[in-house]
């Protein structure tokens, strides 16, 4: 059996059950939309070298406090939460920026100790995606952050985008919080001096390919979010589709973190196993990364 981490590849498996109270009147489920779409990912990395080793770095990027930031124009500040330690572990931030306020949760989807670790955010319509690489160097870790940004639909957030430039000011954000892990490493280093460098990385795009399927169906949203919450239409969708899937898809409420979600799909003659993780979800949407 191959296991596939995820990788250069978001996987989103998007529920969305709206939240209509009248029953929509249709002779049966009828697709409105069918698309395959291809969305661009705004991003911005940067390479520095760490005087730790990725143990004790680690401990640092697993801290909820290292995607707080403070520019001149934005602040990004924790809220509630513990610390991460498992895949699924989410906490909750607010973005503030010209006396508009958003909720952000960041979940942690991927972590391979003393390597990789990757967080999945969510608020209003955007979707972030940051992730830090580190290569041991022996007495140094060679650390590389890379900060992802999806805008769908219309959104206060993207009101925001159209007044400033966050990506930008996201880039010197994550300046300021690298400069901080730098300096706490090596006292010889000043933070200032970092910081009068300006940004040290570089802007990029990202393209990310996704289908997309939308009907109208004959029930209000409550009595589709309890279709989904049967075991008996995973099976079903597992018969017409060759896929297995664990019971975290159907054990479904609000709130509640089900952990790792595997996913086995077999193709071309190979047993694929995705590791999927419940990102920020409610009522109206759950979507799996």
């Amino acid at each position: 059996m191959k296991r596939v981490a995820l990788a250069a590849m978001i996987f989103l498996l998007a529920l969305s059950f709206g939240c209509a109270k009248k029953k929509v009147q249709v002779e049966g489920p009828s697709i409105i939309g069918e698309e395959s779409l291809t969305r661009r990912f705004k991003g911005y990395r940067t390479t520095v070298e760490i005087k730790a080793r990725p143990g004790e770095l680690e401990k640092i990027l697993l801290n909820p406090k290292i995607l707080e930031m403070s520019t001149s124009l934005m602040k990004i500040e924790f809220v509630s939460g513990e610390r991460f330690r498992k895949l699924g572990d989410w906490v909750d931030y607010t973005i503030g920026a010209f006396g508009m306020g958003f909720n952000v949760r960041a979940v942690l989807i991927h972590y391979e100790p003393g390597r990789e670790i990757w967080y999945s955010g969510s608020g209003g319509t955007a979707i972030f995606l940051f992730r830090f690489h580190m290569e041991d160097q022996g007495d140094t870790t060679r650390l590389t952050l890379s900060s992802e940004l999806l805008e769908q639909g219309s959104s206060d957030f993207q009101r925001l985008t159209s007044l400033v430039d966050i990506y930008k000011l996201i880039a010197q954000g994550f300046e300021g919080a690298i400069a901080n892990i730098q300096v706490q490493f090596d006292p010889s280093l000043k933070k200032e001096e970092l910081l009068a460098k300006g940004i040290r990385g570089e802007f990029y795009e990202s393209f990310y390919v996704g289908h997309q399927v939308s009907m109208h169906v004959d029930a209000t949203g409550e009595e589709i979010f309890q279709v989904f919450k049967d075991p008996s239409f995973w099976r079903e969708f597992e018969q017409k589709t060759g896929a297995q899937v664990g019971p975290c898809f159907y054990d479904l409420s609000p709130g509640k973190n089900p952990g790792v979600c595997p996913v086995e799909l077999k193709l071309f003659g190979e047993t694929l196993v995705l590791d999927t993780v419940l990102s920020a979800h409610s009522f109206e949407k759950y979507t799996f990364n």
